[in-house]
């Protein structure tokens, strides 16, 4: 016992019983600092693995290689053609094969310049011009013309036309387009705009 104290204080567990590891009631030791293992370390008579170590992954032959296990992608394995239940792959030039592609996203109306198109030659999708599509398509200028540049099916147009009294005399209104049906041919004239010519 110290002087003014009530008990000695131990330094340490090297001290207190001989080791430098304290145990809990379950047998847990705890070490104050860190461990340094010359040999091996085995846990339950296996060897436990040290920092530093490799892994080979997924049954490979080697560490470090190349996972082989399919379990480890629900059995599925990779395909370069369109086979069910298999997992896409490119080709050596890049190309990825399918059958149906079906895809959640909304209507769009983005501004574009080009379109995506199915080549019924080879299959293909391919990206094209809407100047080609026009042309694929046998479109003339008409086809992308405002609908305001045309008159209705049904119209009619405004004409000054009179019959004079006595006499089979019209008059018709200067700068204006007319039709006149004879013997079951149409013929159409403007007048001109000086009624003078």
């Amino acid at each position: 016992m110290g002087f003014g104290g009530v008990g000695w204080t131990i330094p340490s567990n090297m001290a207190k019983n001989g080791h430098l590891y304290s145990y809990d009631n379950s047998q847990n030791a705890t070490f104050p600092a860190s461990v340094n293992v010359v040999g091996s370390l085995t846990q339950n008579g296996t060897a436990v693995s040290l920092s530093g170590h490799t892994h080979n992954y997924a049954g490979s032959s080697s560490a470090g290689g190349q996972a082989n296990d399919s379990a480890k992608l629900g059995g599925a394995t990779a395909d370069t053609a369109a086979t069910n239940n298999t997992i896409a792959k490119r080709t050596s030039s890049g190309y990825l094969f399918a059958t149906y592609l079906n895809q959640s996203s909304g209507a769009e109306t983005p501004t574009t310049s080009s379109y995506i198109m199915y080549a019924n030659s080879d299959g293909y999708l391919r990206k094209s011009s809407l100047a080609n599509i026009k042309t694929i398509l046998g479109l003339g200028s008409a086809a992308y013309t405002a609908s305001t540049a045309y008159a209705a099916a049904s119209h009619s147009h405004a004409t000054s036309i009179a019959t004079s009294s006595g006499t089979n005399q019209i008059t018709l209104a200067a700068n204006t387009k007319y039709a006149i049906t004879a013997g079951g041919t149409s013929y159409i004239f403007t007048t001109p705009s000086d009624t003078n010519t």
